[in-house]
């Protein structure tokens, strides 16, 4: 397998903050705080056992409608 970043596995939920808490209350660690990126998306970025990178994130209509798309 690839070292480093090559995988990252991207998961959309509805309710950011309260998917990071549930999972928080789990045991699961979290290698940022959610971050309010500026491409209007907000992510939480954690890692699972074998190093692969995981992001869960919220876009919602700015994933397929962001406001500097073209139209």
């Amino acid at each position: 397998m690839p070292k480093g970043d090559a995988i990252v596995l991207y998961f959309e939920v509805q309710n950011l903050k309260k998917e990071v808490e549930n999972l928080k209350q789990k045991g699961i660690r979290f290698s940022t705080k959610i971050i309010e990126q500026s491409w209007l998306w907000n992510e939480a970025h954690l890692s699972d056992l074998d190093g692969n990178k995981i992001i869960i994130f919220h876009a919602g209509k700015n994933r397929k409608s962001p406001p500097w798309r073209i139209k």
